[in-house]
């Protein structure tokens, strides 16, 4: 859809069972009932936002599961301005975001109970309050060394309604200040660069009482202190070995 479509009428593509992907510019701030209700099963669903209010009609996203690639310069948010188009999809199952997006705000995914795979680009800087609550079968998430903010109930219960929880991969070992890991349900946690810390020293899982599991796949130093406290950690695998493991 070309960038100078603003509205998208109701059933525009109604019973177009066989679309197997979409893309939306900057300008659409109107999709209406029932647009793309029939899409194909795992239809991909690509949207460049500069950050606008998008009004969406009832059913107008895919009524079957569907994959979201965001791009652009902004997060798209109903006509309110602050609630998330996609808050408490229950289609949706997989999400791309590109780092030129910035910021993951509050609320974006919550509720969203069939999510599965979340795939955040180098550039996402912040991730907000309550991004990805109640997104209960969550199986994977990464999160990328250029993140430095992480906050309150931002993976509340993530992965909740699965046997081994979700596993999140940190991709660097920067400062991340807030970081609100503690409410998440059991995780395993993937170190590909050492250890996140808050303030340069202290590590982001003192103290986290529901990291169940620690694979070790950088060859960084672990840091003193590094899982003080993580009283549910029974299992630690080293895949590259510390040169260092502090005290």
């Amino acid at each position: 859809i070309p960038n100078t479509v603003t509205t998208i009428g109701d059933n525009a593509f109604l019973g177009c069972t066989e679309v197997a992907a979409i893309s939306l510019p900057p300008s659409v701030t109107s999709i209406g009932d029932r647009a793309f209700k029939d899409a194909k099963v795992n239809c991909v669903l690509t949207i460049d936002s500069n950050g606008g209010t998008i009004s969406l009609g009832g059913q107008a996203l895919p009524d079957n599961n569907f994959k979201v690639h965001l791009t652009g310069t902004g997060f798209p948010v109903k006509a309110d301005g602050t609630t998330s188009i996609f808050n408490s999809n229950t289609k949706l199952t997989s999400v791309e975001i590109n780092g030129s997006v910035g910021v993951i705000p509050s609320n974006a995914f919550k509720n969203c109970a069939h999510l599965k795979t979340v795939e955040l680009k180098s550039g996402i800087s912040s991730i907000e309050n309550n991004a990805f609550y109640g997104c209960t079968e969550l199986a994977e998430i990464n999160i990328p060394a250029t993140v430095s903010s992480i906050n309150s109930d931002a993976f509340s219960i993530v992965g909740f309604n699965l046997s081994d929880g979700c596993t999140i991969t940190f991709d660097g070992n920067q400062q991340i200040n807030p970081c609100n890991l503690s409410t998440a349900s059991y995780y395993t946690a993937v170190l590909t660069c050492g250890i996140p810390t808050t303030d340069g020293t202290n590590s982001i899982f003192m103290g986290d009482s529901a990291i169940k599991s620690v694979e070790h796949t950088g060859g960084a130093n672990l840091i003193a202190n590094a899982f003080t406290g993580c009283t549910a950690l029974t299992s630690v695998t080293f895949n590259s070995y510390p040169t260092i493991i502090g005290g």
